[in-house]
């Protein structure tokens, strides 16, 4: 609190809580008891705080104290400065004790309806007040989300792992891998490769494909520039196109997992086995938030068997 003055004072809540019970009860030994401080320590405090507003703020009228016209002041505001503190620390408390909180969560495509309801309701069981808004998003986007402060938590998916810690390091993210997602060759069911157990994507170069989903980077990292004729990252449409020989193309098993597959496709394996990883993210200054603490465990407990992915290090089937 700095006056018009020269100089500068202050005051501690501890001085506002202190006069406004030396006001209610008459007496320093009173107020003390009612705070629950001795009564020597309520007189230093007195003294340091009347040090620093450079006024006195008790008198003495024999065995009573009174209050000075600074200490009235400071009494005054008592109900409103406390009250308010007060319910801070009550908010505080809820945040703390995940009796309350708001986390801002970003997932990609194909997490929204396989993922995201899941964690959605497992943090709702654990902690019904924690509220979570969730808003649907490419991985890039989701990072520079979660670097500007527009988001809390991020699922994000990536096709390489160097690319996808360079990415994390550049905008200085935290991130734990939580699951591997095997990619599958999406062949037409007459394509001459159909009845194979497994297809290298390599013996589809010369096909027509439809891209999405990262198709594209994933071929060039294998030697090879597919010949696209359509793009689209709707899975859905993807399967269509393909059923109808309108080309070949390549996706995660997490949305095929959800997915009606068309009886004019087959869905192969590929070989050598292709697959993205899916992460949970935070920046280091939110991850110890209780709300947010409290989600990305959550989500790092989350079981992947529904959509059959695997986690990290274990044998892509």
């Amino acid at each position: 609190m700095t006056p018009t003055g020269e100089g500068a004072r202050d005051i501690e809540l501890r001085t506002i809580r202190i006069l406004s019970a030396i006001e209610e009860e008459g007496s320093i030994t009173a107020a003390a008891q009612r705070l629950g401080y001795s009564q020597p320590a309520v007189s230093q405090h007195l003294q340091r705080a009347e040090s620093r507003i450079g006024m006195p703020l008790i008198t003495r009228l024999g065995r009573r104290i009174k209050l000075t016209e600074a200490g009235t002041a400071i009494a005054a505001i008592a109900p409103q400065v406390i009250g308010a503190v007060d319910d801070v620390l009550t908010q505080l408390d809820g945040l703390t004790q995940l009796r309350s909180g708001n986390v801002r969560l970003r997932g990609f495509p194909s997490a929204s309806s396989t993922l995201v309801p899941t964690l959605l309701n497992d943090v709702r069981t654990a902690r019904p007040g924690i509220a979570i808004s969730y808003t649907e998003s490419e991985p890039h986007d989701s990072l520079e989300a979660l670097a500007s402060g527009e988001c809390d938590v991020a699922l994000v998916c990536g096709y390489d792992a160097a690319e996808m810690d360079a990415a994390f390091e550049s905008f200085g993210i935290e991130s734990n891998a939580l699951f591997v997602d095997p990619l599958y060759a999406v062949l037409p069911r007459d394509h001459p490769l159909a009845d194979e157990t497994t297809v290298d994507l390599v013996d589809l170069e010369d096909d027509d494909w439809i891209s999405g989903w990262h198709t594209e980077e994933v071929c060039r990292n294998l030697g090879f520039t597919p010949k696209v004729s359509m793009t689209t990252d709707n899975f859905i449409a993807v399967l269509g196109l393909v059923a109808r020989g309108f080309g070949v193309s390549l996706l995660p098993r997490l949305p095929l997992t959800t997915a009606a597959i068309p009886r004019g496709c087959v869905i192969k394996p590929t070989n050598p086995q292709e697959y993205r990883t899916i992460h949970v993210a935070t920046m280091p200054e939110r991850s110890s938030i209780p709300a947010v603490k409290l989600t990305t465990g959550v989500i790092a407990g989350l079981d992947g068997t529904p959509w059959r992915l695997n986690r990290p290090g274990s044998v892509v089937v």
